[in-house]
């Protein structure tokens, strides 16, 4: 299992935090997903197809979050 850890940026409550985690859960291979809402703090479990490129494209799309790498 791979991990990929990550900050979200632009998360205003707990609706936000389940729409990122979802879109998030959806990425080839993804194992499991978990974000803190306060901190933005997140990781990633995922078997190895999933990585950091692809969880910033897809939460690029959503609207108002960002993410970087940690």
């Amino acid at each position: 299992m791979a991990i990929i850890s990550f900050k979200v940026t632009g998360m205003h409550c707990r609706s936000c935090k389940k729409l990122v985690e979802s879109v998030l859960s959806d990425l080839p291979g993804v194992e499991s997903v978990e974000v803190d809402k306060k901190t933005g703090l997140g990781t990633l479990r995922h078997d190895g197809q999933a990585d950091y490129g692809q969880l910033a494209s897809v939460v690029a799309e959503l609207k108002d979050y960002k993410t970087e790498p940690l």
